[in-house]
């Protein structure tokens, strides 16, 4: 059962591997140099933001067809009938699709964080007004960029982490319940959506928030999905044990 898992992981593995690796080879050739020389921002903080939305396709669709597929196929039941209790089926399923995208993070955001350690310049422009009213930028300087520290760097892929393993979960346990792929996919975005509108709501200060670095490269965001974490990874557990296929 495991060996046959990680065939279908194994795929998904080369395609994240692919998919991250061509982001961060994109981000430090390019086209790289000039922009980072242009705007004050790390390239590394890019970078996370680029890994989340992959890490959110990621779960979304590694979870989705956990099960989906199985019962769409109609193989769930060859699957249960295996010397196997349910809950460790639950959990190799998980495990596998967490490790795939963990690699293919971590060894991408490895590379984005050396491309941050290399020294550069910030350019400084000075903005005027012409007598047409028209702003014109003029380069008065240059300083040297902040690079990412190792701490900051781990505290970002770990948040990144988190949040991709919460919505990989969620994909999981609604994956359970769903007929098809196609559909475990559809009802997963609509409950993300419902989710970020209930963060939203019920929380003023986060919707008024700007998504900063600090936001990125800390744990401002584990309150949130650390306890959303674990219910979902209860509740799916659970709800795969008393399910009847």
């Amino acid at each position: 059962m495991l060996y046959k898992e990680w065939i279908l992981v194994r795929k998904k593995l080369i395609f994240l591997v692919a998919i991250y690796g061509l982001g961060a080879l994109g981000m430090a050739t390019m086209g790289a140099p000039r922009y980072y020389d242009e705007n004050p921002v790390k390239p590394f903080f890019t970078w996370l933001l680029m890994a989340q939305a992959i890490t959110f396709a990621a779960a979304i669709l590694g979870g989705a067809d956990s099960f989906a597929e199985e019962t769409d196929k109609g193989t769930m039941g060859f699957l249960l009938t295996h010397p196997v209790g349910r809950a460790r089926i639950y959990l190799i399923k998980l495990a596998l699709n967490c490790g795939a995208f963990i690699v293919a993070l971590l060894t991408s955001s490895l590379v984005m964080f050396l491309v941050d350690q290399l020294p550069r310049n910030h350019v400084v422009y000075t903005y005027t007004y012409n007598n047409c009213g028209i702003e014109q930028g003029q380069v008065s300087g240059s300083a040297p960029n902040q690079i990412t520290s190792l701490p900051e760097a781990f505290t970002g892929v770990i948040s990144n982490l988190l949040i991709g393993i919460t919505l990989l979960c969620l994909a999981m346990l609604i994956s359970i319940y769903a007929r098809t792929t196609v559909n475990a996919i559809m009802f997963t975005i609509i409950a993300i959506l419902l989710l970020a509108l209930s963060i939203i709501l019920f929380n003023g200060n986060f919707s008024r928030r700007s998504i900063d670095f600090s936001t990125v490269v800390s744990f401002q965001l584990v309150p949130y999905f650390l306890p959303l974490l674990v219910v979902l990874f209860v509740a799916g557990l659970v709800s795969f044990k008393f399910r009847e296929f």
